[in-house]
């Protein structure tokens, strides 16, 4: 070994290419003449450009009498690594050369430095992490394992090897079905059972479809059933699995005797809060669930996250085939209207699903309810004909006499829904006397306010035009109000002055044409905001908030406008045609407030706020008023004075 250390120390040169082919092509005549020549190259120096040496090569193309003289040669060669960390016997592992793999790993009765040499390169690891052992068993070299495995009584080290991708021997040879290794390691003991993403062996077993090493795992080493990964899965959600692969009986014998093994592990969620009956009925065929309800027939009661049981499942993933062997099992008899935490049962989920056989399917089961309603108050007649269209569906619920839910006519009519009905709260608490009074507890908080409607897509056309119309009506009551019946004086001391300032009928004429013009555009911000609520989900109490306040500035604006005409023409006339005006700005808005939602009226009213509108439109009569009699005494002083 000093001599090792020794030359260690020397730079390494490049192989001769006499010395290359010689190992490369099996010519022992020509390796001995190279090695008994003059000058001898030292084998353990001349690398290739990937620090091969000539016993790399000779292994790597099989020659085995190369193999066996190089060791005669330089049996330093054996546990010689190349750049990538492997080792002759590394390569010999990995190819399945038995004959080979027994020349790399010599005994100590064939010579004490041998047979060290033989260790220590059966402990070495690659850049992977991996010993010898690890490539036969990725591999599946059953032959060459079982050799590793009885070559060194110190075997149960390499046993608790785990190379950088977390495998370990053990779960290596358990993915690959190495029966009679996996017997010996777990023989030996002291082994390891790791594996990537914390699985186990019988989890890769299970996987793998090795319904041997299943076997001998669930019987030799049974508390790796309860186990589970970095998922939560053990190996029975995995064996659920069966409809994935090919080899179907033997995934069914996996699967029950799994299930003889440990019946409880139906009953173990795995981190999404699947079980296996719900990957069964999402993944496998009825065998698969079959199996899992003769074993463990409760567990049909079951429910993910989302409240989801076996029909559930059945009905999102189309899978009609399990849906119909469930249907007519009598554990499913009573959990055919059997809800979700949405309140959704399966019909109203095979209507979002617009699945037309299995609809058929679920109005086959006479004991099905069609006139229930989820936690949105819809039927699976209102989920198919009015909210997704689905003419096919809802004719097929029609003959088998469903009607629409409560709800059409709000849709229909572009009227905010009830609110669902709210879960029992609880009684309030008792009166809290602090210091001798009497202290009421805090009101519950009120139920969610009236929820957002979409507008259908039939009725958004008709949102459009009348969008178009208003518009329209809106243009023309604005220039209306500059082009006043009978035009204006051209001359006189009231040039300038509408020909009618002092009939009647020009000042209906003015309130109507205000009134018109802020009704359309109230009218427009209405639907377009209608439109903007159907798109983005709005609650309809926030829209209508703003659609107060639009309201509002559109009044401003006509009021403005007005007002301005009035001034052109003439200050002394321009309070007639603003009384007006402010009248129709202030109680326009009001009254649609009134009319659009009533239920926000209610409110105002029980906090008071009628009687502050009341107030304001009293005082805002009594100044129209009193403008007006102002300008009537006015006109009077004029007219005696003419």
């Amino acid at each position: 070994m000093a001599s090792t250390a020794q030359d260690s120390t020397k730079t390494p040169e490049k192989m001769d290419s006499q010395l290359h082919k010689a190992v490369r092509e099996g010519k022992i005549e020509l390796l001995t003449s190279i090695m008994e020549g003059k000058s001898p190259p030292d084998l353990t120096l001349c690398l290739t450009p990937q620090k091969n040496t000539a016993l790399h090569i000779a292994v790597r193309f099989g020659h085995q009498n190369i193999v066996k003289k190089m060791i005669q040669l330089q049996p330093s060669l054996i546990s010689q690594p190349n750049s990538k960390g492997d080792t002759p016997l590394h390569m010999a592992a990995r190819a399945g050369h038995l004959s080979l793999t027994k020349l790399l790993t010599p005994t100590s009765e064939e010579g004490a430095l041998s047979g060290e040499l033989g260790s220590a390169a059966l402990r070495m690891k690659n850049m992977d992490g991996s010993t010898a052992f690890h490539e036969a068993l990725k591999r599946g070299h059953e032959k060459v394992a079982l050799h590793l495995v009885s070559f060194d009584q110190r075997m149960c080290e390499l046993a608790r090897d785990v190379n950088l991708t977390g495998e370990s021997p053990l779960y290596l040879a358990a993915e690959a079905g190495l029966e009679e290794v996996v017997t010996k390691m777990i023989d030996k003991g002291n082994f390891s059972s790791e594996g990537p993403q914390r699985q186990t062996p019988l989890h890769i077993a299970v996987i793998k479809g090795r319904l041997g090493v299943v076997k001998i795992l669930v019987r030799r080493a049974s508390y790796s059933i309860q186990e589970v990964d970095d998922f939560g899965k053990t190996a029975l959600h995995y064996a659920s699995t069966i409809g994935q692969y090919d080899e179907i009986e033997t995934r069914r014998e996996i699967l029950i005797l799994l299930l003889q093994a440990g019946p409880s592990l139906a009953y173990v969620s795995d981190k999404n809060g699947d079980y296996p009956l719900l990957i069964a009925t999402t993944r496998g065929p009825f065998a698969a669930v079959k199996i899992i309800l003769d074993h463990c027939p409760d567990s049909a009661e079951l429910v993910d996250q989302k409240g989801h049981n076996a029909l559930h499942r059945a009905v999102i993933k189309k899978n009609d085939g399990v849906l119909k062997y469930l249907i007519n099992r009598p554990e499913f008899k009573k959990l055919i209207n059997e809800r979700d935490f949405d309140g959704n049962t399966p019909m109203h989920l095979a209507a979002m699903t617009n699945n037309n056989e299995i609809v058929k399917l679920l109005l086959q089961y006479e004991g099905i309810n069609l006139a229930a309603t989820n936690r949105e108050g819809l039927t699976a007649m209102d989920i198919c004909g009015y909210k997704m269209k689905q003419h096919t569906n809802r004719d097929e619920l029609r003959i088998h006499g469903a009607v629409p839910g409560r709800h059409q006519w709000h849709e229909q009519l572009f009227l905010p829904l009830p609110p669902p009905p709210s879960p029992p709260s609880p009684p309030p608490p008792p009166e809290r006397p602090i210091h001798g009074v009497s202290v009421h507890p805090s009101p519950l908080p009120l139920p969610p306010s009236l929820q957002g409607i979409k507008i259908s897509s039939d009725m958004k056309s008709v949102v459009n035009t009348l969008s178009i119309v208003t518009a329209l009506v809106a243009t023309i009551t604005f220039a209306a109000a500059f082009t006043v019946p009978g035009g204006y004086r051209n001359d006189g001391p009231y040039e300038g002055e509408p020909v009618f300032i002092r009939k009647v009928a020009l000042k209906v004429f003015l309130f109507s044409d205000t009134l018109a013009f802020s009704s359309s555009m109230a009218a427009t911000v209405l639907l377009v905001y209608a439109s903007a609520m159907a798109e983005d989900g709005l609650l309809f109490k926030t829209v209508l908030r703003k659609v107060f306040l639009c309201i509002r500035s559109c009044s401003s604006c006509n009021d403005n406008c007005i007002y301005n005409w009035c001034v052109c023409i003439g200050a002394e006339r321009k309070l007639v045609a603003g009384d007006y005006s402010y009248i129709t700005g202030l109680c326009c808005p009001t009254l649609c407030c009134l009319m659009f939602n009533v239920e926000i009226t209610k409110r105002y009213i029980r906090k008071g706020g009628q009687r502050g509108s009341w107030c304001l439109l009293c005082v805002v009569l009594c100044l129209m008023l009193k403008s007006r009699s102002d300008t009537t005494g006015k006109e009077s002083k004029e007219g005696v004075g003419v």
